[in-house]
């Protein structure tokens, strides 16, 4: 289980998921399968992925957002 802490502006846990399959590949190969979940635009992407033969990419499973607090 892994939880995830939101720094700004909350400042507090705000979720919890599980860690699914674990995906290895080319960048372009990972670009082709998750673009649209990744959060990045493609130049975002590939900066990140500069110089590298492989990346990795978690499946996230399960994701329970926490109720937000009154």
């Amino acid at each position: 289980m892994v939880f995830i802490y939101s720094s700004s502006p909350q400042k507090k846990i705000v979720a919890c998921f599980r860690v699914g399959k674990i995906v290895e590949g080319h960048p372009d190969y990972l670009w082709e399968l998750f673009w649209d979940v990744s959060g990045l635009n493609e130049e975002e992407f590939f900066d990140y992925f500069s110089d590298r033969d492989t990346g990795y990419a978690i499946r996230i499973d399960d994701l329970e957002p926490f109720p937000a607090a009154d």
